[in-house]
C-alpha cells in the first residue's frame, strides 16, 4: 500500500454508494464519530418548517443571559454574542440550501431580542451592538436574493411591523429596515407606497436624519417615476452635499462649465455662515471642475486657496500650482503664498513650501520658533548640513522644556536619546554638562537620575 495518500484524490475517486456505505458503517460502530457527524450536519437533517428551532434558541439564549436580572455583565454578554454568531451561521446554511424563511425569523428575533438588551445595559465592550449587526446583516443577505412571492411577502410583513412598532426607536438601525424593504420592491406602486411611508416617519424627519431621509426618498423616486423625476427632486434639494456633488459632477460631464461653477460658487455662498467646513469642500470641486475645462487661471486660483485653508486632503495642491503658475511668475507668487500661510490656521505649510523651495534659513527660524521636536525632527536632516548648532540648540531647549510638563520614565528615556544625539552631532560637552545640570536641578527625581546613570556619549 502507497504511503502519505492525498485524502482529498482519494474521496473523490471513491464512488458516492461506497462512500455513503463506509460512513453509515462508522457511525454504527462509532458512538463519537456518529455524534461528531450529526452535530457538524445537523442542520441537514431539519426540515424546512423547523427553523423554529432556531429561532427558540436564540429567545433561550437571550432569556439566559438575563436570568440574574435586567443587567447582563460582560461576561454574559460575550457569551450571548459567540452563540447568536453560531445561529447565524447556520441560518446562512438554510439560504445557501434555498430557503430563506428561518433567516427571516431569526433575523428579526435577534434584534427585537438585543435592542431590548442595548437600551437597558452598558455596551461598552461592543458585544450588544455586534449581536445586532449580525441580525441586520442576515437581513440584509435575505433581502438581496431571488425570493418568491410568499417568502417576500413574509419579509416585508416583518419589516412594517419592525416599523410600526418602533421596535428600534431611536436607532439609526431603522434605516437598515428600510433599505430591506427597498431592496424587496417589484413594482413603481410599492416605491410609491414606502415614500409616503417614511415622509410620515416621525424619526426620519428629525434634522439629523434629514439628508439620509431625503436619499433613500431620491432612489424610491427612481424606482417610481423614473430618471428625469429623480433629478428634478435632486435639483430642488441642493442644501444635501451629496445631492450637489452629485449635480456638479453631471455638469462637468456635459461639459456645462458655466452652470457647474454656478452650482460650486452657489454651495459656497450657502455654507459660508452656516456650515464653513463645507467651504473647501465646494473649492475642491471647482478645483476639479477648472483641470477639467483647462482653465489655468481659475486652477490656480483654487489649488491656492484650499493650500492655504485646507479643511482635508485630497490631492497635492502645491504640485497643481507649481505646475501652472508660469515659470517667470513663480517666485513672487510662491512668496507671497508663503506669507498667507503663516497667517492661516495650519502655519506649519509655511516649513513644507520653504522646504521645498530650499529656504534654509527660512525653514531654520520658523522651526526654532515652534519650539515643537517633532517639526524639527521633520526637517532635521535637510538642514543639519547648514544649522547643526541651532539644532543642537533647540535639542537642549526641548529637554529643559520637557521636563516642565511631563515626567515619567519614559519622558526620561526620551531625554537621554536627545542626549546621546546632542553627542552624535558633535556636541558630547554639552551633552555631558546638560547630564549634570538634569542630575543637580532634578535630583530627586530618582528614575531620571537612574536613567542619565546608564547614558554613554561614547561613540
Amino acid at each position: 500500500m502507497k504511503k502519505n495518500i492525498d485524502i482529498k484524490k482519494a474521496i473523490q475517486q471513491i464512488p458516492v454508494k461506497e462512500l455513503r456505505e463506509f460512513v453509515e458503517m462508522q457511525t454504527g460502530k462509532n458512538q463519537k464519530f456518529q455524534a461528531a457527524f450529526l452535530k457538524h450536519f445537523e442542520d441537514f437533517f431539519v426540515e424546512k418548517e423547523s427553523g423554529d428551532a432556531y429561532v427558540e434558541q436564540v429567545q433561550d439564549a437571550f432569556w439566559d443571559a438575563t436570568l440574574e436580572g435586567d443587567w447582563v455583565n460582560f461576561s454574559a454578554q460575550s457569551r450571548l454574542s459567540s452563540e447568536i454568531y453560531d445561529v447565524v451561521e447556520t441560518a446562512r446554511k438554510f439560504i445557501a440550501r434555498g430557503n430563506p424563511e428561518p433567516a427571516i425569523e431569526i433575523g428579526f428575533t435577534i434584534i427585537e431580542n438585543g435592542i431590548d438588551l442595548i437600551n437597558h445595559n452598558d455596551d461598552s465592550c461592543g458585544y450588544l451592538g455586534t449581536i445586532m449587526r449580525l441580525g441586520l446583516e442576515l437581513l440584509h443577505d435575505v433581502s438581496k436574493l431571488e425570493l418568491d412571492d410568499d417568502c417576500r411577502e413574509l419579509f416585508q410583513d416583518y419589516c412594517e411591523d419592525c416599523l410600526k412598532k418602533k421596535i428600534l426607536s431611536g436607532w439609526d438601525w431603522d434605516f437598515d429596515i428600510y433599505e430591506c424593504l427597498i431592496a424587496l420592491l417589484q413594482t413603481p406602486k410599492e416605491a410609491r407606497k414606502l415614500i409616503k411611508r417614511i415622509e410620515s416617519d416621525e424619526y426620519l424627519a428629525k434634522d439629523y436624519n434629514a439628508e439620509r431621509r431625503m436619499k433613500l426618498i431620491l432612489r424610491l423616486t427612481e424606482k417610481a417615476d423614473g430618471k428625469e423625476a429623480a433629478q428634478r427632486l435632486m435639483m430642488n434639494n441642493l442644501h444635501i452635499e451629496d445631492f450637489r456633488r452629485q449635480a456638479i459632477t453631471e455638469a462637468v460631464e456635459a461639459k456645462d462649465f458655466a452652470k457647474a461653477y454656478h452650482l460650486g460658487e452657489e454651495g459656497i455662498a450657502l455654507d459660508l455662515d452656516h456650515r464653513p467646513s463645507r467651504v473647501s469642500t465646494w473649492n475642491h470641486c471647482l478645483l476639479k471642475v477648472a483641470q477639467a475645462e483647462h482653465n489655468r487661471e481659475k486652477t490656480i486660483d483654487y489649488a491656492r486657496h484650499l493650500y492655504i485653508e485646507p479643511y482635508y486632503e485630497e490631492g497635492d495642491f502645491y504640485a497643481i500650482l507649481k505646475k501652472n503658475v508660469p515659470k517667470e511668475q513663480w517666485e513672487a507668487f510662491v512668496r507671497k503664498l508663503a506669507d498667507d500661510v503663516l497667517k492661516s490656521r495650519t502655519p506649519e505649510r509655511y516649513a513644507k513650501i520653504c522646504s521645498s523651495e530650499g529656504w534654509h534659513q527660512e525653514l531654520m527660524d520658523f522651526v526654532r520658533r515652534q519650539s515643537r521636536i517633532g517639526l524639527l525632527q521633520e526637517y532635521e536632516k535637510q538642514l543639519l548640513p547648514y544649522y547643526r548648532n541651532e539644532i543642537i540648540e533647540c535639542y537642549v531647549h526641548y529637554i529643559y522644556r520637557l521636563m516642565e510638563y511631563s515626567r515619567g520614565r519614559d519622558t526620561y528615556r526620551e531625554i537621554c536619546n536627545y542626549l546621546r544625539r546632542i553627542s552624535n552631532y558633535g556636541a558630547k560637552n554639552l551633552a555631558t554638562e546638560t547630564a549634570t545640570d538634569l542630575r543637580t536641578k532634578y535630583r530627586r527625581c530618582r528614575a531620571l537620575v537612574d536613567e542619565l546613570d546608564h547614558i554613554s556619549f561614547d561613540s
